[in-house]
């Protein structure tokens, strides 16, 4: 398997703030060999490269981040894999033509926590 030639520098800008630019820094970075290697082998065999890249890079482990904000009060999550799980899982909706319900991925996120008795948003102890 080889890496997504994104992940060593998807983004040759400022750091994404909320949803709308992650996608659309995700969109303008794709290249042909990228989506044909999302189709065959799905965007969450990256969990670990670039999905790393996304939560250190941008922010998602540090609570001040304005994109671990705006994951926080928008969709009331608060663990950084959850937020780049959303994009991955986006990335692939986005290369099969599907729709992504960014909020019902949310609530798969929400029911696992609250079942692990964490709250969902500031991942601390109900």
């Amino acid at each position: 398997m080889k890496p997504l030639p994104m992940i060593d520098d998807p983004v040759n800008g400022p750091v994404p703030t909320n949803w709308d630019e992650m996608t659309s820094v995700m969109k303008a970075a794709l290249e042909p060999d990228d989506i044909e290697f999302l189709k065959e082998h799905g965007a969450i065999c990256t969990h670990h490269t670039f999905g790393m890249w996304i939560r250190n890079n941008w922010g998602l482990w540090r609570k001040e981040s304005p994109l671990h904000q705006w994951f926080v009060n928008e969709c009331g999550l608060g663990h950084a894999d959850d937020m780049s799980g959303c994009l991955l899982e986006w990335l692939d909706d986005y290369v099969s033509g599907d729709e992504f319900d960014l909020q019902k991925k949310a609530a798969h996120y929400h029911a696992y926590w609250n079942k692990m008795g964490i709250n969902p948003q500031t991942q601390e102890k109900w």
